[in-house]
């Protein structure tokens, strides 16, 4: 994020002469996003700006991308960014601090993160493509899109889930805790199957699409159901292809 100083100048007209008024002392910082990848030189702490390059601290307007590196980050205190890429080998703990995206949340197979009793809330599109999402904390994601899992990925998430979002998508993703979803958009989701729900999950439809839990013809139309796992089970698996 770079700071730009404010210089005014102004001229006045006093009795036929020209007065000058200078003033220098207005600062505003102009928000331009910079993107900052993880190297973990200095260690694991978020806060410590030889961790980054280039040299610096992610701010709220800033891209984060974090990969396989020596020393794994963990946050130091509460953080918003924009938005946040965890590549292959990434392994991010949250230190029971929040994370607030205003952006974008992608995480690609090989990817951790641990939230342990902080939250993750994701306010553009959130895509977990593999990798795994522990601790017990929640994740929340109210962007447009959500999508759990891909054809090269099956995540694993442990942590309660609550989505607020046009579209979600599903696909050979377990849920070792409670998925709370509301769809909210006009177009009818293009999920897979094989995902496997450990907690109760519970889905409403407030738009006039239909939810899609399979490639095929089964299609969920119904305003609200819920999976209520029963004492002798310990899990719901949606296997519909």
């Amino acid at each position: 994020m770079r700071t730009v100083i404010v210089s005014a100048l102004f001229f006045f007209v006093i009795a036929g002469g020209i007065f000058i008024y200078s003033n220098f002392g207005t600062s505003e910082d102009a928000k331009a996003a910079t993107t900052y990848t993880w190297n973990g030189s200095l260690g694991s702490e978020w806060g410590l700006t030889g961790n980054w390059t280039p040299s610096g601290l992610p701010g709220s307007s800033d891209i984060v991308i974090i990969g396989s590196t020596t020393n794994a980050p963990a946050l130091s205190d509460v953080t918003s960014i924009a938005s946040l890429t965890l590549n292959n080998g990434a392994n991010l703990s949250m230190n029971g601090n929040s994370l607030t995206l205003s952006g974008n949340f992608t995480m690609n197979t090989g990817a951790t993160i641990n939230l342990l009793t902080g939250g993750l809330t994701v306010n553009g599109n959130c895509t977990v493509n593999g990798g795994t999402i522990s601790g017990t904390g929640i994740l929340t994601a109210s962007g447009t899109t959500t999508v759990f899992g891909s054809s090269t990925g099956s995540p694993l998430v442990h942590v309660p889930v609550v989505a607020n979002t046009n579209s979600i998508t599903f696909r050979s993703t377990t849920f070792n805790s409670s998925v709370t979803v509301s769809k909210t958009g006009n177009g009818n989701d293009n999920s897979y199957g094989v995902n496997t729900f450990y907690g109760n999950a519970t889905f409403t439809n407030t738009g006039s699409g239909n939810f899609l839990f399979a490639n095929t013809t089964k299609i969920y139309s119904m305003r609200m159901f819920h999976f209520q796992i029963p004492e002798t089970e310990s899990f719901i698996l949606l296997t519909m292809m």
